[in-house]
């Protein structure tokens, strides 16, 4: 076969092809060898070149049509009728029929004539309905209806039983039962399991077929993801119901078989018989006499089945048999036992019993199917709540979060669905989106969230080695956008090395070096001289100080920058020297405790205990907004942006562009270059703009970095395993926690502490909040002393700001867990203080309890 193509690339004309072992393209046209077949195909000319398929008009009167498959017809015709809700229902209402019709024929005493022959046909009906059910089942869906499925043999052994309810078949309707003495206990047993085999087989469809009604399966013409799990799940349990049902239903009577003694046979009827059968030996009206014996004993004994007539079997046994007269022929020969003896057989009445039993098996019958149907509507309800229900919620949510993640990070796709965005049509008119199964949503949105994660950690552009393999046109063009690409060596991470000799503050502070060691020195009761001397310790004399500081500064340097640095700050109530001085020793201990030396750069660590000490230097005891609401002029030198941050920074480094002062004088210039952006960076992150976004940031490092870390590492583990995979900006962004955390870390400390500075930083606000008053613009919450209630303020500080920080911050490190019971003694301290000032109701109390086991819960 050959087309030659006017309107359609050779591509597209291929993937039209049903079936072609080898396809050749040809320039034009596409040539398909003889085992193939092409749609719209034409044979060639006899004596020419391909025909042309025309497009948008239809084929050429010469082209040869293409048909569909012959089993792809078959299933077109069988798949809507098999799915229609008409075949449905009228399959549920056959199979009720099947299961009650003969029971309630028996139970209702419907006569032989002429309901055998409407019961025959019905039944026939019934069967072939049946039969044509399950064939188009297994045309339809032969994947899941074949030899290997449960549903297909229960079906077919259900259609089979069918024929036991057929009288021209296998069914004993109008014929009378006989029996011998002998026999009557194993054929009850049989007949009774019989019967129940056939109505476990029947009865195990509706499982199958209640899928039909409201509630079960799915309404909708487009199955949903959700819905097909729920499909398959209903699908898988039906048939673990169904084969329960046939169990409890066929597997049970058997028993009888084990034990014949269940159920109980009445052996009275062949005892009688084998006593007539002796009394005739002593003639015919012996054997009379014995069966009025017979007839007055049911009449007294048994008034459900009796006898209802003799018959002799020899003709010499005739006798007087007249008295029989009086019981009339039951009006359905199945309600007819006949027992024969050797000489007699007697015929007795089982319409009572038989109309019992019937009676009994509907009401089995109705219960089982009951049963059943409450069991699925409450299996389908707590598959519901517990799988489906919040299966949608969460299919909901992805596909929302997928939306807007094709919808804002687009420029990420790599592949075509991606790149076209949510927006793209696909066949039908769809979202490409829409169109793609749950599992391939998932699988799309975790790539794309691995996208954003990369780009979130900000890798660099070109890893080290690449940047070493570059030439100088490759670098310059990355430096224009990255000038942190500088021409320079990549600088390698301290080694920890203690520099020998007497410590420079021996001598110059009253506080022991275990006080200094810890979270509990007191800075305000320390004299100016001393202050100095503690961040000359924190920088030089500590533990890390030694490690750090040492290498890049002196300490007759550190002292003249601290000299320079405290006539800078002023005589605030709470952002004085004395502050400064307690910050650097707290990001000492930071530092200390997460072993920063060990893992972070000794020139960051140090730059960022000199940001510490000039961290508010030069603060003029007002905050950021009152500066932008009355334009004072660093709002305006700094456009209303962390203006006293701002200004921070600038001080920090005019003071170390004197040579005296310059505390970075022994760093190289990329060093100084690291310096200074830890200092800037740190300094900026202390305004309290950036604190909800900082605990944030903590949260998803934590996330992405520490909450798959191994359990118990200890913190020289801990401190070696972000060592190795942080980023640069994420070592940036613990420096960020370290200078942001010891700025409000007066909660963090003893309570005496925490409770001197709470007192000193309350009077600054309220020195504000009079100037509010005096100036007419709106007072800061915390800034009227005549509103503001000090344990209260002090709460909601640490509740809103300081404890979801700390959280964070003892999440990624372990070691500062004792800063968090701290925090939480703190609160506890504060709330009794507020009871006693307030004298709270009980309602008050309870809420400030919820409130401190909220911040318990933070840790």
């Amino acid at each position: 076969w050959e087309v030659e193509t006017d309107c359609l690339p050779p591509s597209e004309v291929m993937s039209t092809m049903a079936f072609s072992p080898r396809v050749e393209a040809v320039p034009g046209a596409v040539r398909v060898h003889p085992a193939g077949s092409i749609k719209g195909a034409v044979p060639m000319r006899p004596g020419g070149g391909p025909p042309t398929l025309l497009c948008g008009v239809g084929p050429p009167a010469n082209v040869v049509k293409p048909s569909r498959p012959f089993w792809a017809r078959v299933v077109g015709v069988a798949a809507p009728i098999i799915r229609s809700k008409g075949f449905q229902g009228t399959s549920l209402v056959l199979l009720f029929v099947a299961l009650f019709l003969s029971d309630a024929a028996g139970c209702f005493g419907f006569p032989d004539d002429p309901w055998n022959s409407i019961q025959d046909g019905m039944m026939t009906l019934i069967m072939a309905f049946f039969t044509l059910e399950m064939l188009l089942t297994y045309i339809v869906d032969n994947t899941t209806y074949n030899v290997t499925s449960f549903f297909l043999w229960m079906d077919v052994l259900g259609t089979i039983s069918m024929v036991f309810e057929i009288s021209f078949m296998l069914g004993d309707g109008g014929e009378i039962k006989t029996t011998s003495s002998d026999s009557a206990s194993s054929s009850a047993v049989l007949l009774r399991a019989a019967r129940a085999a056939r109505l476990g087989a029947r009865a195990g469809r509706i499982t199958k077929m209640f899928k039909f009604l409201p509630g079960f399966g799915n309404d909708s013409k487009e199955a949903a993801p959700e819905a097909e799990i729920s499909r398959l799940l209903q699908a898988k349990l039906s048939a673990r119901v169904a084969a329960l049902t046939i169990l409890l239903v066929v597997a049970l009577p058997m028993i009888g078989l084990v034990l014949p003694q269940y159920p109980e046979v009445d052996r009275s009827m062949a005892a009688w018989v084998d006593s007539m059968d002796l009394a005739a030996k002593s003639g015919a009206d012996a054997a009379v006499t014995r069966a009025g014996d017979m007839s007055a004993f049911y009449a007294k004994h048994n008034g459900h089945y009796f006898p209802f007539r003799v018959e002799p079997v020899a003709a010499s046994l005739t006798g007087d048999l007249q008295g029989w007269g009086e019981y009339s022929t039951p009006s359905r020969l199945a309600d007819v036992l006949l027992v024969s003896g050797d000489n007699y057989a007697v015929y007795f009445d089982f319409s009572v019993m038989n109309q019992f039993e019937s009676g009994y098996n509907l009401t089995v019958t109705f219960l089982v199917v009951l049963v059943m149907v409450l069991f699925s509507f409450n299996l389908s309800a707590v598959l519901s709540g517990l799988v489906v229900s919040p299966l949608e919620r969460m299919l909901t949510v992805m596909r929302a979060v997928t939306e807007t993640i094709y919808g804002t990070m687009s420029v990420l796709g790599d592949d075509e669905t991606v790149a076209a965005g949510p927006g793209s049509a696909a066949p039908g008119g769809k979202s490409k989106l829409s169109v793609l199964s749950e599992v391939d949503q998932l699988e799309a949105v975790m790539a794309k969230l691995a996208k954003m994660s990369k780009l979130m950690v900000n890798k660099p552009a070109v890893g080290e080695q690449e940047l070493k393999d570059m030439g100088d046109e490759g670098q310059g063009v990355l430096a224009m956008v990255d000038q942190t690409l500088q021409r320079r060596e990549p600088r390698a991470r301290s080694e920890v090395c203690v520099a020998e000799g007497l410590r420079f503050t021996e001598g110059k502070l009253s506080v022991a070096t275990d006080v200094l060691e810890s979270w509990e020195l007191d800075v305000l009761t320390l004299s100016l001289m001393e202050q100095k001397m503690v961040a000359v310790w924190a920088l030089l004399d500590s533990s890390l100080g030694q490690r750090v500081g040492r290498q890049h500064t002196d300490a007759d340097t550190l002292v003249r920058f601290m000299d320079a640095v405290e006539p800078q700050y002023h005589d605030n109530s709470y952002h004085n020297f004395a502050h400064g001085v307690d910050v650097c020793h707290t990001v000492s201990r930071i530092l200390s405790a997460i072993h920063a030396e060990r893992w972070l750069g000794s020139v960051e660590c140090m730059a960022v205990m000199i940001a510490a000490i000039c961290h508010d230097v030069g603060h003029p005891g007002q905050t950021n907004p009152f500066l932008v609401e009355t334009q004072h002029e660093l709002a305006l030198l700094y456009n209303d942006k962390s203006p006293l941050e701002n200004m921070h920074c600038a001080v920090l480094f005019k003071i170390c562009g004197k040579a005296p002062t310059d505390v970075f004088h022994r760093l190289s210039v990329e060093e100084r270059k690291a310096a200074r952006k830890v200092a800037v960076e740190t300094i900026l992150h202390t305004d309290m703009a950036h604190h909800f976004a900082m605990v944030k940031d903590l949260g998803l490092m934590f996330e992405m970095f520490g909450a798959d870390r191994p359990a118990n590492m200890t913190a020289v583990e801990v401190a070696d395993y972000f060592g190795t995979t942080l980023q640069p900006q994420d070592n940036l962004m613990i420096l960020q926690m370290a200078l942001h955390t010891a700025d409000v870390s007066n909660p963090l400390k003893p309570f005496d502490i925490c409770h001197a500075w709470a007192d000193r930083v309350l009077a600054e606000f309220f020195q504000q909040g009079d100037k509010e008053k005096e100036l007419g613009i709106p007072v800061g919450f915390l800034n009227d002393r005549l509103k503001v209630k000090k344990p209260s303020s002090q709460i909601g500080f640490i509740e809103i700001l300081v404890a979801p920080l700390v959280s964070n911050a003892v999440n990624l490190f372990p070691s500062l867990g004792d800063r968090g019971s701290q925090l939480l003694s703190n609160v506890e301290s504060w709330a009794q203080l507020w009871s006693e000032e307030t004298s709270p109701d009980a309602e008050d109390q309870g809420k400030m309890k919820a409130r401190i086991e909220k911040m318990k819960g933070m840790f």
